[in-house]
This record gives structure tokens, C-alpha cells and sequence, in this order.
């Protein structure tokens, strides 16, 4: 199964995906080892990397971990093939820009059944709306370190990163999200 995770705040975040837990999850000894990507956004545009190998190898992975980056919006996605070939256009995250604005995307394996979209399959997807965690300031869960500078915050996450205030999206849902606040979910 791929994890996926997303952050959308009001405000800058300083985050640093971890990038030991990450390259864990994309290592060679576990099965998402064929490809990861992360993509901090801020205003208009994006910073994506990403590569079809296991991030355990890689030398992005170990820059990412030493430059933590002010965004209002992240995406990021470690691989586990069930269909497509290891390449770069089958690794996620993926951008398209649309007039001036850049839009990215991913998704934990949705595909197509008889003509029905389907996913995501189990463990599914978790949401978790942060108005009151700015109290914190500074928020560590499973090797996301995240510096708040505001109380509007959303994660998105496939797996829930601690134990508190995650709620689980129905199977199916498309969940958009922008300046930490969920623009639409069907």
C-alpha cells in the first residue's frame, strides 16, 4: 500500500517531512520501494521532487531532511507498485498548472473497476483539522515536525500519525483542500 500524506495551512508552516521515517517506509525492506515524491507549495508554484527508487538510497531524501521549507501546502507519497512500470510519470506527487496556478496531486491506489473509480482501499484515509494545535506551536507526530504559525491547519494522512483527533474518510472520497480548510469533499 502507498502512504500519502498532506498538509494545507492559512498561514507558512515550517515543516520537515521526516525523511528517516520516510526513507524507513521506502527502504528496500519494506514494499514502498518504488518511488517517492514530496512537493512543498507556496502562493502560485511548487517544489517537486521526486524519483522512481526506494528513498532509503536516496541523496534528495537526505537534502529534503536537512532544509526544512515555509509552505502552505505539502504533499507527500512513498510508492508501492500494484500497476505501472517505475518510472517518474507513475510517481506521485504530480503537477499540472492551470492558467498561473500550479495543481498538484496524488492519490493512494485509485484506479478503475469496470468503469467505477475506485479507492482508497484499506488502510484508507484519515483527516485531521488542527484549530486548536497552534497552541502547540510545534507539532512532532511520526516524523512530520511541523512549526505553526497559525491554528488552521489540515493533515491528511493514509495512516493516522498519533493518536489524537483523526477522523477516517469514507472509501471513494476526493477531498480538495486550500489555506487549511477542506474546499470540497465528495
Amino acid at each position: 500500500m502507498c502512504e500519502l500524506f498532506a498538509m494545507s495551512s492559512r498561514t507558512p508552516t515550517t515543516l520537515t517531512y521526516s525523511l528517516a521515517e520516510f526513507s524507513r517506509k521506502g527502504s528496500g525492506q519494506r514494499q514502498n520501494r518504488d518511488g517517492w515524491g514530496i512537493a512543498p507549495a507556496r502562493d502560485n508554484d511548487a517544489l517537486l521532487i521526486k524519483e522512481p527508487a526506494p528513498a532509503a538510497d536516496s541523496v534528495w531524501v537526505r537534502f529534503i531532511a536537512g532544509n526544512p521549507v515555509d509552505t502552505t501546502l505539502a504533499i507527500a507519497h512513498v510508492r508501492h507498485a500494484t500497476r505501472g512500470k517505475h518510472t517518474m510519470e507513475n510517481t506521485h506527487p504530480f503537477q499540472r498548472v492551470l492558467g498561473t496556478r500550479t495543481q498538484l496531486f496524488a492519490h493512494n491506489r485509485m484506479y478503475e473497476e469496470a468503469g467505477k473509480l475506485v479507492g482508497p482501499k484499506s488502510p484508507g484515509m484519515h483527516i485531521k483539522k488542527c484549530w486548536a494545535c497552534a497552541a502547540e506551536k510545534d507539532m512532532n507526530l511520526a516524523g512530520l515536525n511541523m512549526g505553526l504559525q497559525d491554528s488552521q491547519t489540515i493533515l491528511v494522512a493514509s495512516v493516522p500519525l498519533d493518536d489524537n483527533g483523526w477522523e477516517e474518510l469514507k472509501e471513494g472520497t476526493a477531498l480538495a483542500v486550500n489555506g487549511g480548510r477542506v474546499i470540497a469533499c465528495d
